[in-house]
């Protein structure tokens, strides 16, 4: 109805965090900007915490937008998953699905498959969003996925998103390790 009125060509008030529709306030240039910098500095992790409706997949899906060729990525967005089915939905994002139960397999799937992407070049990216529906075990799965990387750099960057709980989940005293 407004689209025909206004003359637009798509529904900027649609539910879907489309990146086209993002009102770039401060913060959330900040927010891009911090990403950004962490992904180019390939630090282990980044968290970012706000109120329902205030962005946050937005800016996920306006930084996934301006990566360029080097950067691989996988985006869960379900996230009340085991540790196991984390580990599946990872390789399933990643092209590869591999529903064993098996850990150690897993494991090294993803291992390998992170090793080569860092032969070719590119960067591994992992984002999370609704992260604070994470257990501990999950989370605790994706610390130990950042810390495969060879003798001189990082290939894992882990970008966490959620609502306020989620720092209290990342501040948990058993997560104690998580940057």
């Amino acid at each position: 109805m407004y689209e025909k009125y206004f003359g637009l060509d798509s529904r900027p008030f649609d539910i879907s965090p489309d990146p086209r529709f993002l009102y770039m306030t401060p913060q959330h240039a900040r927010a891009v900007a911090n990403i950004k910098f962490a992904l180019m500095n390939r630090d282990s992790f980044v968290i970012i915490s706000g109120e329902i409706g205030i962005g946050k997949t937005t800016i996920l899906n306006t930084v996934m937008a301006e990566l360029g060729p080097e950067y691989v990525t996988a985006k869960l967005t379900h996230t009340t998953l085991t540790h196991i089915e984390l580990l599946q939905a990872l390789l399933s994002e990643f092209g590869m699905p591999n529903y064993s139960k098996k850990k150690v397999l897993l494991l090294d799937t993803l291992r390998d498959f992170f090793l080569q992407q860092n032969e070719a070049g590119k960067h591994v990216v992992i984002i999370v969003d609704e992260a604070q529906n994470l257990s501990a075990p999950a989370l605790e799965e994706l610390r130990l996925l950042s810390c495969i990387d060879t003798a001189d750099r990082k290939i894992v960057s882990i970008v966490l998103t959620g609502q306020r709980g989620l720092d209290d989940v990342v501040d948990a005293p058993g997560l104690r390790q998580l940057p």
